[in-house]
């Protein structure tokens, strides 16, 4: 059987992303599987740094999480790169949440998935669980949704429905995640105004975020709750509302979880945060409190009875009567573009700037030194030395940087930077400094340079 198209969208008419369903390679030791594969593709070179991004950040993301054991994720398996295509291949994860379980059919009825609360309350579990394995690596989903998860099921002994292996759950789609260690280098393409699955909070950040074209204002606001509110959604979807109020623990949870999610939290791993899985580690401390409570047996905790049969027949696909699966919106076109090269005049080329002040102030400080005929002390001798290679790393990072026109990355300059700062103003102070005007100029706007560097943690 050849590939099948189940998934198409163009947010604008030079690029695309589409999801092709097909058999794996044949394995001798493993009976046929099924593979997708996400193809993001771009006509016009201009956008194709941004575009194509989304695929690479996603695939290493995933690699990433599988290097670190994160279990409920989906795996990657292949990746294919080209100038105008990125393919990204990953193994079948199970079925669709959105399309096995809360079909149009059913969310049109409001019928309740589970057959009991106890039902509910592991599935809820089970989400938490997935959610805290890479939230404990610094990871937001950023796109929790019912048709991001896919799950496993068996027979129910219990009811006519399927039982579902929690176990089983994974994670997929995290082209639009946030990661302390693969930060994001292109503004999310999603609308905001679409994404009612996603706290105020951080739709706020995203339209500022496409708007000012930086993706500052997104990584101000990470948050393990912007997942805990998308799972608020995704679990609300499960249980009717007529059902939610006569289950007491359930509809707890919720509000819980819809409280958490909706507070942005100052456990943000771009502020140096440790303990950045502590809202939903609270959480989960809570469901499994109230499952206690309620005497389920741990050992039953990892499996969930329904009250319906899961719909896996084929995959529907794009061409067929049977409706698509929406994908995450994106916004049109024109916004979807790389990002402009920053000024030679914006802050960006502010420590060029402070650089250049720092060779200035040094060759006035060389004058003074060789008008008064002072000798170095001891201590100025020994930071002369520690000022030269400092210097000569500089000059070179900074030469290379104005030949590619390219701004420096703070990150790297910040410590040796401050430091031959500090080295220089010593030497400034120790001379007679109100004899010599130039000398005064250059120390004051050295130490205003000195105090704005000290203050920026970064610079766009």
């Amino acid at each position: 059987m050849g590939a099948q198209l189940i998934q198409s969208q163009n947010p604008s008419p030079d690029c695309s992303v589409s999801v092709w369903k097909e058999l794996a390679p044949e394995n001798t030791n493993q009976p046929p599987r099924w593979q997708y594969r996400k193809v993001w593709a771009s006509s016009n070179p201009r956008l194709n740094a941004s575009w194509l991004s989304w695929a690479h950040h996603e695939h290493l993301i995933l690699t990433l999480l599988a290097g670190r054991g994160a279990q409920h994720v989906v795996q990657v398996s292949g990746l294919q790169v080209s100038s105008s295509k990125v393919e990204l291949v990953t193994l079948n994860a199970g079925s669709d949440f959105e399309r096995a379980w809360l079909g149009p059919a059913r969310l049109a009825q409001k019928e309740t998935l589970w057959v009991s609360e106890n039902d509910a309350l592991k599935w809820a579990r089970a989400c938490l669980m997935a959610l805290e394995s890479v939230h404990r690596l610094g990871l937001v989903h950023g796109d929790l949704k019912s048709d991001n998860i896919c799950v496993t099921s068996m027979q129910s002994t219990a009811s006519s429905g399927k039982q579902i292996d929690l176990c089983s759950i994974r994670l997929i789609d995290f082209a639009y995640s946030l990661y302390r260690d693969a930060p994001l280098q292109f503004v999310l393409p999603t609308d905001p105004i679409k994404l009612d699955y996603l706290p105020e909070f951080f739709k706020s950040a995203l339209a500022k975020a496409q708007a000012q074209n930086n993706v500052s204002p997104l990584n101000a606001v990470a948050c393990a709750n912007i997942d805990l509110y998308s799972l608020s959604c995704l679990l609300e979807k499960t249980v009717s509302s007529d059902m939610t109020s006569q289950w007491k623990d359930w509809g707890q949870l919720l509000e819980i979880c819809r409280r958490e999610g909706q507070s942005r939290s100052e456990n943000s791993f771009f502020k140096g945060q440790t303990n950045f899985e502590a809202p939903t580690q609270k959480l989960l401390k809570i469901l499994e409190a109230l499952l206690k409570k309620r005497n389920v047996p741990q050992d039953e905790w990892v499996w969930a009875d329904t009250t319906t049969v899961a719909s896996v027949a084929p995959t529907p696909l794009i061409n067929t009567s049977v409706p698509e699966v929406v994908l995450t919106p994106l916004v049109q076109g024109h916004q979807i573009q790389a990002p402009k090269p920053a000024s030679p005049s914006g802050l960006a080329y502010g420590l060029v700037y402070g650089y250049f002040m720092l060779i200035a102030t040094l060759w006035a400080i060389d004058s003074a030194y060789t008008k008064y005929g002072l000798t170095l002390s001891d201590v100025g001798y020994y930071l002369a030395l520690l000022a030269m290679p400092i210097f000569s790393w500089l000059s070179i990072v900074a030469l290379k940087g104005v030949i590619k026109k390219q701004a420096p990355i703070w990150g790297a300059w910040r410590t040796p930077f401050l430091l031959l700062f500090s080295i220089e103003i010593y030497f400034g102070f120790t001379l007679p400094i109100s004899e010599e005007l130039i000398l005064q100029v250059f120390l004051s706007l050295l130490m205003v340079i000195y105090l704005w560097a000290l203050s920026r943690n970064s610079i766009i």
